[in-house]
């Protein structure tokens, strides 16, 4: 069997779409090959202090072409956001809205209103669709049909990511000794959801911190009763 390595840390997922079952890439061991299934899965920020496996990404299929690698986010923007929404005011020009700097709002969580003593809420897929611009770091909201959005002006409500909100605690994860694995435990899973042996680990940004780094060599030993991984750390 093909080996890889396995990487746990912090990806912009907030900047995707949603699964089919309503929730992001965390927690869960995902097998890429090349940067464009990476950034498919979990988004892609330069920003690699906040968002710890991109610059992984970007040095093992970019710059070096080696691969494949499983990666394991464990920043879920369920939990991991700030607790107030954030609003702003726009005026749609030919049929657009831009928000810049639109890197930590969670993509799913825009809503579009109009203003006034009695606004109507625009329905998503119906009269805008919200997409993310890694390059730009923007949000285009365009509207669906000629006029959806209007001219006037438009209330638009939001959720940030809140990436400084992910803990050593987040990383390390934990086992229920029934299948269920977070964060580094969930090396145990790589192989049954991957089919890739987990020959190497790595935690970066993170593995400094001692917790971690016990947590790492606890799981880098006899995975699934079979394998050991080389550790990897800062």
């Amino acid at each position: 069997s093909q080996s890889a390595v396995v990487l746990v840390g912090t990806a912009p997922v907030q900047t995707l779409e949603k699964n089919s079952d309503g929730t992001w890439n965390v927690n869960t061991p995902i097998l890429v090959n090349d940067i464009g299934e990476a950034k498919k899965y979990f988004g892609y920020s330069d920003n690699w202090e906040k968002y710890t496996l991109c610059e992984a990404m970007h040095v093992f299929l970019e710059l070096n072409g080696v691969g494949p690698l499983v990666l394991i986010n464990v920043l879920d923007p369920a939990t991991h956001r700030a607790q107030n929404a954030t609003t702003k005011n726009a005026t749609p020009s030919k049929g657009r809205i831009t928000l810049a700097s639109a890197e930590d709002i969670i993509l799913d969580t825009i809503t579009v209103k109009t203003t006034g003593s009695n606004p109507q809420t625009k329905v998503k897929g119906t009269d805008y669709v919200a997409v993310y611009n890694q390059n730009k770091k923007q949000i285009i909201i365009s509207e669906v049909t000629s006029g959806s959005l209007g001219t006037a002006a438009l209330t638009i409500k939001y959720y940030l990511a809140t990436p400084s909100a992910v803990t050593a605690e987040d990383v390390i994860g934990a086992s229920d000794g029934n299948g269920l694995n977070t964060g580094i435990f969930a090396i145990k899973n790589v192989y049954q959801e991957c089919g890739v042996i987990p020959a190497f680990m790595m935690a970066p940004g993170w593995s400094e911190i001692p917790a971690v780094h016990a947590a790492m060599y606890q799981n880098s030993r006899k995975i699934n009763t079979h394998w050991d991984a080389w550790m990897f750390t800062d």
